[in-house]
């Protein structure tokens, strides 16, 4: 494969990897983020799709986006938290649910690992041939893209509603794949 083609295909991969770590929260992170007294805005990661929540020392958590709550924390963006005025000077601790590694075209071989369930792993397929075929002109194109779209969101649906998420493996973290058991 070309690298002009490698590339379009990195493009398209990382671009439906980043529409299902954002659909699913297959990676949650914490990071903490220390307040200094008259900053209200704190960058909190680059990889952040969402905070999940923030809590103090104590493990209190604060409300989230809630109008009109004097403590309530702010997501003013997409990797930005904003604090109330009269929060102290502390350290808060952020779980947030995070994006997946970018892949570039230095990961291009046959044997790169894209982190990602298993039970996903169609709907990632799914959705580049969406993507390559979306690009293509004429009508017959047009119609085998939107039928990988449709199939992408059938995916997605069936993950959410039988909740496979939650009752599968991926073995990344199983102590019998680690030890070879498996």
């Amino acid at each position: 494969m070309d690298t002009n083609k490698q590339g379009v295909i990195i493009l398209h991969t990382n671009t439906a990897m980043n529409r299902l770590y954002s659909r699913f929260a297959l990676r949650l992170r914490e990071t903490d983020v220390e307040t200094v007294e008259g900053q209200r805005v704190y960058e909190v990661a680059p990889d952040l799709i969402k905070i999940l929540t923030v809590s103090d020392s104590d493990g209190v958590e604060f409300p989230l986006n809630v109008r009109g709550d004097r403590w309530a924390m702010q997501s003013t963006s997409d990797n930005e938290l904003k604090v109330p005025v009269d929060l102290r000077a502390q350290t808060l601790t952020v779980e947030y649910q995070a994006g997946p590694d970018p892949l570039s075209l230095e990961d291009f071989d046959l044997d790169f690992e894209i982190e990602l369930p298993e039970v996903l792993h169609p709907a990632l397929t799914a959705y580049i041939a969406a993507e390559v075929y979306g690009s293509m002109n004429g009508k017959e194109h047009a119609a085998v893209s939107a039928a990988h779209r449709d199939k992408f969101e059938d995916i997605c649906t069936e993950v959410e509603l039988r909740d496979m998420l939650t009752t599968e493996k991926t073995g990344k973290f199983s102590k019998f794949d680690r030890n070879g058991w498996v």
